[in-house]
């Protein structure tokens, strides 16, 4: 496919970011036992899409320190409301953390599925119980008649990812080992999802699907402006309609990819549109 390059649009963006430096402070002083949980992305030595980073900060008056992970149905069964009772519960059946004497401390959990994380701090009688979060971990399997396909981006450069499929949800899919040579050496997991209708339909034409590619950081800086993100058109106009358009971004039925996508950083639009392609070595 023919490839188009539009440069430089002046569109001021705005980005969230997630600071993974919190460390926790304890309400109503050390006299209580005190645990703050927080959830950031593993980093790249861990598999992200199974894997999430808790941190665990607690105060001077903490002895000892416990974490539940569960199911949602057995978190429904365990929490009906009652946080001292539900502290009670995780005391009783989570794991004993050893903060090594920390005040922050890190956790990796890896599993399959939704799952709920609770953590309670103890002194003596007293305890007190953080926030909880989820997590979704998911598996992926490789695409069959994929192995051969390359990735060839806007600027004629090419890589040799591998399309793999959610094995817990088909219509989501990842292409793992993506390098954008333009920008540096860093490989990456790119992420798009199969658009469907209310029914739950895949929304596309005779031999291929809509997809969508929702924004994500690239592991690549481009001068000052920070961080590189990809998206599609989409999402930069903030229209769903550009999705099913010219510009919309489709897999075929024998798992061949047309993307039509945006980089951007904070500043405003690196690249406003590139042409990219997943498919046969020509």
């Amino acid at each position: 496919m023919k490839k188009y390059i539009y440069a430089l649009a002046a569109l001021t963006m705005v980005m969230a970011s997630c600071d993974d430096t919190q460390e926790g402070t304890a309400p109503g002083g050390d006299s209580a036992p005190s645990v703050l949980l927080y959830q950031y992305e593993a980093d790249s030595t861990y598999d992200v899409d199974g894997t999430t980073k808790i941190r665990l900060a607690i105060n001077s008056a903490t002895e000892d320190l416990y974490l539940l992970s569960e199911s949602q149905e057995d978190y429904k069964a365990h929490f009906s409301g009652d946080e001292a009772a539900y502290a009670d519960f995780i005391v009783s059946n989570g794991e004993k953390i050893d903060t090594k004497g920390e005040k922050n401390v890190d956790q990796y959990l890896t599993f399959i599925g939704l799952r709920y994380i609770t953590a309670v701090a103890v002194k003596g009688s007293s305890k007190s119980i953080s926030r909880t979060v989820s997590f979704e971990g998911r598996t992926y399997k490789n695409v069959e008649g994929t192995e051969d396909y390359v990735y060839t981006d806007a600027y004629g450069m090419t890589c040799e990812p591998k399309l793999m499929a959610c094995e817990q949800d088909p219509n989501n899919y990842r292409l793992v080992g993506m390098k954008y040579g333009k920008y540096g050496d860093a490989e990456f997991n790119l992420y798009f999802s199969v658009m469907t209708d209310e029914n739950g339909d895949a929304i596309g034409g005779d031999g291929y699907r809509f997809v969508r590619v929702f924004p994500q950081v690239l592991p690549y800086e481009f001068s000052t402006y920070g961080a590189i993100s990809v998206r599609d058109i989409a999402a930069m106009q903030n229209n769903v309609a550009y999705a099913t358009s010219r510009y919309g971004c489709i897999i075929t039925d024998d798992n061949q990819l047309q993307f039509a996508l945006n980089f951007y950083v904070d500043a405003g639009n690196l690249v406003e549109l590139a042409y990219e392609t997943f498919g046969p070595a020509e």
